[in-house]
């Protein structure tokens, strides 16, 4: 008799733990999983299709169709991305802008 008690004992002690465990996991899944969705949160930017080469004015670039809009997690877009091509009005490129590198404001100067 003392073996069935003891062994009924353990079973309850062991749904209980496995009870606690289930239940302390579900907040840790929901903090989990609300930060991962925001981190997939998606943004729009306008990605170089060639090679633009500095001085290349913004209404060329646009004329000249050199770039393609791209959809990418906000977490890969560069700081001053660009996602309006009329960002590009009045604008000339700074530098050298490569093959496949994000449109930035900061590769832009305005014309003197």
């Amino acid at each position: 008799m003392g073996t069935q008690l003891a062994n009924r004992v353990a079973l309850w002690v062991s749904v209980a733990l496995l009870l606690g465990v289930a239940l302390g996991a579900i907040p840790t899944f929901l903090i989990f999983h609300g930060s991962k969705s925001s981190s997939t949160e998606l943004g729009t930017v306008l990605v170089a299709k060639r090679l633009i080469l500095k001085g290349t004015s913004g209404r060329s670039i646009a004329a000249q169709n050199l770039f393609v809009v791209r959809t990418v997690p906000k977490a890969q877009m560069a700081p001053t991305a660009i996602s309006d091509p009329a960002v590009l009005q009045r604008r000339v490129a700074a530098g050298d802008i490569y093959q496949n590198q994000q449109l930035a404001t900061s590769d832009f100067t305005t014309r003197h």
